[in-house]
């Protein structure tokens, strides 16, 4: 399986499909003219920590933003209600690669606050991989069959 922060926003981007299938899914960059209401998703800074034994623990940051129009009257209750699904939804997501395996991702550092009206719903998944290699196996082997005389 391979872990990708595009796969991660993409694995994100099926659950917020599945309750929320009316609602457009922008990843990453956003067309001129968007629908509304709308969701982005987006990186936050990450970071790639090396470990032993040719592994790393990969720290990937989704900024999750829910966008609707201006002046509607149920702004605040709607953005409360995504902010709700996301805080019991997010603790563990389904991750996909493509391949057709899946395994469940927890989610960290969960948060959301509204900026101008906007929900923004923040949240850190850190994950550890290994690089994929190739073990060298033993070609050949000498074996010296040699005893000494006193240790028969």
């Amino acid at each position: 399986m391979t872990f990708t922060a595009e796969n991660v926003l993409q694995s994100i981007a099926s659950l917020l499909s599945g309750q929320f299938p009316s609602y457009p899914i922008y990843i990453s960059q956003a067309p001129a003219v968007v629908d509304l209401p709308c969701f982005f998703l987006s990186l936050m800074p990450s970071s790639i920590l090396e470990e032993p034994d040719k592994r790393f623990l990969r720290e990937i940051g989704v900024d999750i933003v829910f966008l609707q129009q201006r002046n509607v009257l149920n702004r605040t209750e709607l953005n409360l209600d995504v902010a709700e699904f996301l805080d019991y939804a997010m603790d563990v997501i389904t991750y996909a690669d493509g391949s057709g395996e899946t395994v469940p991702l927890h989610c960290l550092e969960r948060n959301w606050q509204t900026q101008d009206g906007d929900l923004h719903y923040q949240v850190t998944i850190k994950q550890r991989v290994a690089r994929p290699t190739t073990p060298i196996l033993m070609q050949t082997m000498e074996a010296n069959n040699v005893t000494e005389k006193g240790n028969q």
